[in-house]
């Protein structure tokens, strides 16, 4: 039998899920550490093994995050202790062939949630989307199959949590794409809606806009509106990307649409139409703006875009005006994160630039980690907490309490 479950209630220093409490990746640092290096800084490095670039995620006193070992072909999810990065347990997820793993495009690459009982992942196993309900203490309570999953990308959707259900993506090119719906408590389809298809692989974003709940999600040529409890399509707009890896920005009344191939372009539309609204709530378009895997984020009445070659633009919401652009270097696969005086970027070869925010010309402060990064870096307290190839780093300006000798981690194994 399924039963309604109210919406999770994250506490202030939580950060359950893709882009974290209200989907904006914008987090409640209270002291943001701004100049650290790799020796210098205060926190904690922790071992994580195999691999992985989803992004870590936050309730209470733990910290979990999904790696995948290549010896072994296994998908784990690795649950350590918030305060020392102590391991304190490993759940075996799925074990079997699974397609390469590449630097970028990685087979835990999907970013878990959490609702404060459970730990909800995704994982792309022998055709097939699997979703796995892990307990806090790394007991497996489910797993189920939301629909074929022959995408031949290794990054998948996050998951997203509305009220009973878990929602996950699946665009893709050689298959059916489709948006499917789970039961928190039991893991039953509730849902499945076809998509167009697409191999795109951008998760989607639950928002309260224009007086309503929304959830948004960009794919080939187009992006669309849905709302959350039914799966039903409220509103989509035509766009011209190709291919899509990024999640929307918003405000109460906007969404801000960011692509990069073939070209670069970032799009505004009023998310208060239905129908096909490309003719009517379009308000403004910004060529040669624009990111494929790294995602915008607004703040403030400012939209901050990123594009993987690294041109960090600042633009006036309302009007679509380029406040500021500046050139970072590298290459970015993680998107940029938020805090409410600080704008956080990350290069793949490990350069984290930190943007002081407020001031007619922003000013920047460099700092290395040498083992790079890929995943999109975490925000909550006083602490940033970043996904390096084969490490966990907290950076924080308060000293941690020292770690214990760590016990051997349990293991619990998947059920299938």
């Amino acid at each position: 039998m399924n039963f309604a479950l109210v919406d999770p209630k994250p506490g202030l220093n939580d950060w359950p899920c893709w882009r974290g409490t209200g989907g904006r990746n914008l987090g409640t640092c209270d002291h943001f550490p701004v100049d650290w290096s790799t020796h210098g800084h205060e926190g904690w490095q922790a071992t994580v093994p195999g691999s992985g670039n989803a992004s870590p995620i936050l309730w209470g006193q733990q910290l979990f995050v999904p790696s995948y070992e290549a010896t072994s072909q296994r998908v784990m999810l690795n649950c350590l202790l918030r305060k020392t990065g102590r391991m304190l347990w490993q759940s075996e997820l799925h074990r079997g062939s699974f397609l390469k793993n590449q630097e970028v495009l990685s087979v835990a690459s999907s970013t878990p949630a959490c609702d404060g009982q459970n730990v909800f992942t995704v994982t792309n196993v022998s055709g097939k989307l699997w979703l796995t309900a892990v307990d806090l203490n790394g007991k497996i309570l489910w797993q189920n199959e939301a629909g074929p999953c022959r995408t031949m990308s290794r990054t998948l959707a996050s998951p997203v949590l509305y009220k009973s259900l878990v929602i996950i993506a699946a665009n893709q090119s050689g298959g059916i794409s489709y948006l499917a719906a789970l039961h928190r408590q039991t893991g039953a389809l509730i849902w499945r809606i076809k998509r167009p298809a697409g191999e795109s692989v951008g998760s989607p974003t639950l928002a309260m806009l224009g007086n309503r709940p929304q959830l948004i999600l960009a794919g080939t040529d187009s992006v669309s509106s849905y709302h959350p409890a039914s799966g039903e399509e409220l509103w989509k707009c035509e766009t011209k990307a190709a291919r899509v890896a990024e999640s929307v920005a918003f405000d109460d009344e906007r969404v801000y649409v960011s692509g990069a191939q073939p070209n670069e372009l970032l799009t505004c539309i009023k998310a208060d139409g239905s129908g096909n609204v490309t003719n009517t709530k379009v308000e403004w378009q910004l060529r040669q703006i624009g990111g494929e895997l790294t995602s915008p984020v607004y703040l403030n009445g400012f939209v901050y875009v990123l594009s993987d070659e690294g041109r960090l633009s600042c633009v006036q919401a309302t009007s679509g005006k380029i406040e500021w652009s500046k050139s970072l270097k590298g290459r970015f696969s993680a998107s940029p994160l938020l805090t409410q005086n600080y704008l956080f970027c990350a290069n793949d070869a490990g350069v984290a630039y930190s943007i002081r925010l407020g001031t007619a010309k922003p000013q920047i402060t460099e700092n290395t980690l040498e083992s790079g990064i890929v995943a999109s870096p975490i925000c909550a307290g006083d602490s940033i907490f970043i996904r390096t190839k084969d490490r966990i780093h907290r950076i924080t300006t308060t000293a941690p309490e020292p770690a214990p000798f760590a016990d051997k981690p349990t293991t619990t194994k998947r059920r299938l």
